[in-house]
C-alpha cells in the first residue's frame, strides 16, 4: 500500500474504480430506503422503533408506551394466590388468548393444569381472570398469551398456596 494521494489532491478512495462503485452504492442505498420504509409501515411504532432497534437504546416513545399498557388481575380463591402478568408492548390493542396454564415444575408430570384462567381485551385494557377450585393442588402454574396469529405476546404465572 502506499501513502501517496491522487494527483488532483482529492482523497478520493474508490479511484479508478469509482465509475463501476457508484452505481451499486446507489442502488444499494436505495434499496436500505425501500426496505426501511417498508417496515416502519408494518412495525409498531414505526421509524423510532426501528432506529431504536437498530441502535439498541429504548426510546421515550417505546418506554412510554409501555408504561401506559393496562391490565388488570381479578382472583377468586380461597387460599393465598399471586398472579404476575408479562405483557409485551403495544399487546393490550390486539385480541388475546390465553393457553391453559401447565405446572411449572418439571417434576410435576401428571398435575392437571389450571383451567379457571381467562382473559378480556377491550379498548386497550386487559383483563386476566383466575378461579381456583378448592380440588386444585397448590403450586406454580405458567401460561403464554398469543395473539390471533399464535405469536406470544406475554405470560401470566398463578401461584397458588398451601391451604392455612
Amino acid at each position: 500500500m502506499s501513502d501517496t494521494k491522487p494527483e488532483n489532491g482529492s482523497s478520493d478512495l474508490w479511484g479508478p474504480i469509482a465509475p463501476i462503485m457508484q452505481p451499486m452504492v446507489s442502488t444499494a442505498v436505495q434499496m436500505a430506503k425501500i426496505w426501511g420504509n417498508t417496515l416502519s409501515a408494518i412495525v409498531p411504532g414505526g421509524a423510532s422503533a426501528l432506529n431504536n432497534f437498530v441502535s439498541g437504546a429504548p426510546s421515550r416513545s417505546a418506554s412510554s408506551h409501555a408504561a401506559a399498557s393496562r391490565y388488570s388481575v381479578q382472583v377468586c380463591s380461597q387460599r393465598p394466590t399471586t398472579v404476575d402478568v408479562l405483557l409485551n408492548p403495544d399487546a393490550e390493542f390486539m385480541v388475546l388468548s390465553i393457553d391453559p396454564l401447565a405446572p411449572r415444575l418439571a417434576d410435576a408430570d401428571g398435575e392437571p393444569p389450571l383451567l379457571g384462567v381467562s382473559l378480556s381485551c377491550k379498548d386497550g385494557h386487559v383483563t386476566v381472570r383466575v378461579a381456583v377450585e378448592d380440588s386444585q393442588p397448590p403450586g406454580a402454574f405458567h401460561g403464554f398469551l398469543k395473539d390471533a396469529g399464535g405469536n406470544r405476546r406475554g405470560e401470566v404465572t398463578v401461584t397458588i398456596a398451601e391451604a392455612d
